[in-house]
């Protein structure tokens, strides 16, 4: 009896299942890119009136801040931002703290839960140790990661990070990148494997990774930095081992 209102209800599920994807790309980082525009524009004008010597130092002030300089009140120096700018530029996502906020203390014991909830915390202990990354030393020369897509495969490794252009990476290279960005759908159908410093199991490559049965290794840490442009390099998605053949 309820047919008709399914159907209706999977024709508009289908219709924007792509936007699960695309949606970042779309909003949020078109969005980032057109307020980096308006800043950058403000700062020339800074720079026209004397207040700045670089219109990219502004992208360093809080709202405030480029408020107040806006209107030629001068609640942060020119030299203030340029250092700021400095000390953003020499740092990565490997400076950045493992958590926030204070020590974690150690949870209760779960015995004495009702047996219900005690299976489910039980079994989300079980997916947490699944999808941690394993520890590994910096100076390996085979790197380890988590397995996400399962297969072996050997290509020419892309290390693609910063402003690398996609149009350098070829049909069955081997994507090595630091984070899981939707950017990558641009290049994920004609990559042999995928190979990333951080994420888990269930991060936007390792899915994308098993939809297109293309072997995949994350959480290698230090992939990018270890694995050299162009090297030819072996990934096994079922051990999660990443070697450099040369």
């Amino acid at each position: 009896e309820h047919r008709e209102t399914f159907d209706a209800e999977l024709a508009d599920a289908r219709s924007i299942a792509r936007l699960k994807d695309e949606r970042g790309i779309y909003n949020d980082v078109w969005a980032t890119g057109i307020m980096r525009k308006a800043i950058l524009a403000a700062g020339r004008q800074l720079v026209e009136d004397g207040l700045l010597s670089d219109s990219e130092n502004l992208i360093e002030a809080d709202w405030a801040e480029m408020q107040s300089l806006l209107r030629g009140v001068m609640s942060v120096t020119d030299a203030e931002l340029a250092d700021r700018r400095v000390e953003r530029m020499s740092l990565t996502w490997r400076d950045a703290p493992a958590r926030l906020g204070p020590p974690l203390t150690t949870p209760p014991p779960i015995e004495g839960l009702p047996p219900e909830v005690e299976r489910l915390y039980k079994a989300l202990e079980i997916v947490e140790k699944s999808i941690r990354p394993p520890a590994m030393s910096e100076d390996a020369p085979d790197l380890t990661g988590t397995a996400a897509s399962k297969g072996t495969y050997e290509g020419r490794a892309r290390v693609a990070v910063g402003d690398y252009r996609f149009d350098q990476i070829d049909q069955g290279d081997v994507l090595v990148t630091s984070t899981h960005s939707e950017a990558f759908n641009a290049v994920a159908g004609r990559v042999g494997a995928i190979v990333t410093d951080t994420g888990g199991i269930l991060s936007h490559l390792s899915i994308v990774s098993r939809e297109l049965g293309i072997p995949c290794v994350v959480a290698c840490k230090n992939a990018t930095t270890v694995i050299p442009e162009g090297a030819m390099v072996r990934v096994d998605g079922n051990s999660g081992a990443v070697t450099i053949l040369g």
